[in-house]
Order: C-alpha cells, then sequence, then structure tokens
C-alpha cells in the first residue's frame, strides 16, 4: 500500500481542483471579482497556485514555471508555493506525471551487477530520463536545480534550522541540508528530482550507452580531464555529487512512506551512505577511493584533513563554487569531497556506473 506521504502528494491535486470549482462557483452567483495574481494576499497565492497545477494538469511545465517562480521569489511565498515551484520545475527536468514515474522507477533494476557491470541505480537513472538533445538536459539540469531549491526549504512547521545546517535558496526561502528538517512531502519529492538531477548529468556528461545504459565515458570528460580533479567541479559536477547525497538522504526520510513496490524495487539505498563518505574523504585527502579502478586522485591537499566524510553542507549545489570555496583552491572541501565521489562512481567496478 501507498504510505501516507504518497496520499498527501495527492491530495495536492485533488484540493486544487476543488478550489478552482470554488472559485468557478463564486463568480457565477455573486459577481465576485477573480483575484489579483498577487503574492502578497491569501485570495491572490490561491489564484496563482490555481493556475499553476491547471498549466501542469496540461502539460505545460513552461508556462507553469512563469506563473509561480515569482511568487517563490516573493515574500509572500509558503510551503505551499514552494511545493507548486518544484511541481512546476520537476515537470520541467522530466516528470511531468508524479505517479506514472513513480510506476516506472518501480519497473526498473535498482540492484548490483556482477563486477565490473556496478550498481544498476547509475543505469537506471540514465535510463528513465534518457535524452540525447543537450538543449533538453540543459533545460532539465536547470529545473532540476530549482525543483531541489524548493523542496530543501519546504520545512516542517515551527523548525529551528540550525546555522551549519541552513542553506540560503533565497531571502524568503531559506532551506536546511538535514531530510528530517524537512516534511515528508518534501523529501519524497526530493527523492525523484535527485534521479532527474543525475540521469540529466549522466546523459549530458556521461554519453551512456543506448541500450545498456552503462556509462561511455568518465563524468564530466573534456580533452584528457574530467570531474575526478577538484580543479574541474563546476555548478553541474557540484549539482552531481549533492543529489548523489540528497537522493540517499530523501530515501531514508520516506522509505517507510514509499509504494511497496518501489522500495521493494529500490533495495536498500542506505548502504550508499557510508561508501560515499569513504569516497569524499578520499578526494578531500587526496587518495583514490576505495576499490575505484584505474581512476586518479583529487589534485587537493594531501592529508590535509579537509574532510572524514561527505560535508554536510555539500547537499547545496552551489557551496562548491562560491566565491569564497574558490578561493581555497586544493583545500576546498566541497570541491575535494564531490571529485571524490565522483571518481568513485565513474571507477568503482561494484557500486559505481559500470562501463
Amino acid at each position: 500500500m501507498p504510505g501516507k506521504g504518497f496520499f498527501r502528494t495527492r491530495n495536492v491535486w485533488r484540493w486544487w481542483r476543488k478550489s478552482a470549482g470554488v472559485s468557478a462557483f463564486c463568480l457565477l452567483l455573486s459577481g465576485c471579482a477573480a483575484p489579483t495574481m498577487e503574492a502578497s494576499t491569501a485570495e491572490g497565492r490561491a489564484a496563482i497556485l490555481d493556475a499553476t497545477y491547471k498549466a501542469l494538469t496540461a502539460g505545460q511545465c513552461e508556462k507553469a514555471i512563469g506563473i509561480i517562480d515569482p511568487a517563490f521569489a516573493s515574500a509572500g511565498t509558503n510551503n505551499e508555493i514552494r511545493m507548486a515551484r518544484a511541481a512546476a520545475h520537476a515537470c520541467n527536468a522530466g516528470i511531468p506525471s508524479f505517479f506514472t514515474f513513480i510506476e516506472n522507477a518501480a519497473a526498473e533494476n535498482w540492484g548490483v551487477d556482477a563486477p565490473p557491470g556496478g550498481s544498476y541505480l547509475f543505469r537506471s537513472v540514465a535510463k528513465l530520463f534518457a535524452e540525447t538533445n543537450t538543449s533538453v538536459l540543459a533545460k532539465r539540469i536547470s529545473s532540476s536545480r530549482s525543483a531541489k531549491q524548493a523542496l530543501q526549504s519546504h520545512l516542517k512547521s515551527g523548525v529551528y534550522v540550525a546555522q551549519n545546517h541552513q542553506i540560503s535558496t533565497s531571502a524568503y526561502n531559506p532551506g536546511s541540508t538535514l531530510g528530517s528538517d524537512r516534511t515528508v512531502d518534501s523529501n519524497l519529492y526530493l527523492l525523484f528530482v535527485s534521479m532527474a538531477s543525475l540521469g540529466a548529468l549522466e546523459n549530458r556528461y556521461g554519453a551512456p550507452d543506448a541500450t545498456t545504459f552503462k556509462k561511455g565515458q568518465a563524468l564530466g570528460t573534456q580533452g584528457t580531464t574530467n570531474w575526478e580533479s577538484y580543479l574541474r567541479i563546476d555548478e553541474d559536477a557540484c549539482l552531481y555529487a549533492s543529489s548523489l547525497l540528497n537522493l540517499i538522504d530523501a530515501y531514508i526520510e520516506t522509505v517507510d512512506a514509499l509504494t511497496s513496490g518501489l522500495a521493494s524495487s529500490l533495495g536498500d539505498l542506505s548502504v550508499f551512505t557510508s561508501v560515499f563518505d569513504l569516497a569524499c574523504a578520499a578526494g578531500c585527502n587526496n587518495q583514490s577511493p576505495p576499490a575505484s579502478v584505474g581512476g586518479s586522485t583529487s589534485g587537493c591537499a594531501t592529508n590535509a584533513g579537509l574532510c572524514d566524510a561527505c560535508p554536510r553542507q555539500l547537499r547545496d549545489p552551489s557551496v562548491c563554487t562560491t566565491t569564497a570555496n574558490l578561493a581555497l583552491g586544493n583545500r576546498n572541501p566541497y570541491a575535494c569531497a564531490a571529485a571524490g565521489l565522483i571518481n568513485f562512481v565513474n571507477r568503482n567496478p561494484i557500486l559505481g556506473w559500470g562501463s
């Protein structure tokens, strides 16, 4: 049976359909004026949300984004606005239907192949979001980042976010790197949006085989280098590393709320927690991650103690490339940890992306 979070997310759509009917009834009987699309009032927010979900129902992802993004960036934003923004950008990132995607994901193999085949996780996300058009992929990557911002700021009521866990997604949408600070619905959506990020980035930068969806080249390959070097960790590389960590965090927070079919297909993704921590630590210490074959080191300061696990702030996809962190050079713990993670994905024959 679907978990409670599954039904709550579906009820968002039911509520807005009902809301639209009430609005029409009001106009017919009393001649009341249609509310303006202003997020500063309750009526305006209702109109914005209604228009956003109508656009999404019609499959008009970019129209929905154009409606909801200004409200998200305004002082009138709230959790309903944040979830609608996540839905609009998730649609543009390759998840136009939440429930169809759940069915498709449940049908995939998420287990482990015989070495050097690696984990099916990486092949499955490449397959679910298969695309060769670079313009489409650029849109998907950008929207998956925007959806993630909205979801990381969809917090439980009254939660206090410690300073070292804060994400400043915007002035009016403070977020948290901790899954436990967020609602079940936001974590459920973040699980799938993280898959969308990984799938789009793998199709853009990993040249997956069109049949097997195994890796065709090391992620981020450009000439003789790739994302295994801290010098090559740009916004997209950081988003990939961040998505790996958010995927596992969201899974841990929502495993009891997943449909039985999807939970069974995914297996226990929490096993990646410890191996990802080892990979981050290897990147921070300029070492090759354990069991990685043929990889390179990150180029970071050797044994500098930059991190001994994946930094909590790496859940924020912008952290690698802030001005302050870029100034740290080979002592930037976020770029170094990201390089270590990507080295693991590229080179580990057991749990990495097989080639």
